[in-house]
């Protein structure tokens, strides 16, 4: 008596090795399906870390900035461009000069 299975396997059904070439060694198309499928999984895994990387680094800096805020005036912060080489002395006095006025 023939079962299901090896009658499926006689007449080239779901059973048969030889099915899409893979019954063979895979031939060429199971090498590139293969190396597809690999590029595919590599690919899911390299978005799911970008997007991890990105949840991390938005909740760093919104945590950040919820925390009492440090004002600093227009003319310390053009200090600080003078002493980091920004800007120019002369650059530095039209702006003291203009937040003076």
């Amino acid at each position: 008596m023939m079962g299901w299975g090896s009658f499926c396997s006689r007449v080239g059904g779901y059973g048969s090795s030889h099915m899409w070439g893979l019954g063979s060694g895979g031939g060429l198309l199971g090498v590139l399906g293969s190396l597809l499928g690999l590029l595919l999984l590599l690919g899911l895994l390299a978005l799911f870390a970008a997007a991890v990387i990105w949840l991390i680094s938005r909740t760093r800096t919104t945590a950040a900035g919820d925390g009492p805020s440090i004002s600093v005036s227009p003319l310390d912060l053009a200090r600080r461009r003078l002493a980091m080489g920004e800007i120019t002395l002369d650059e530095y006095h039209r702006i003291r000069d203009e937040l003076r006025s």
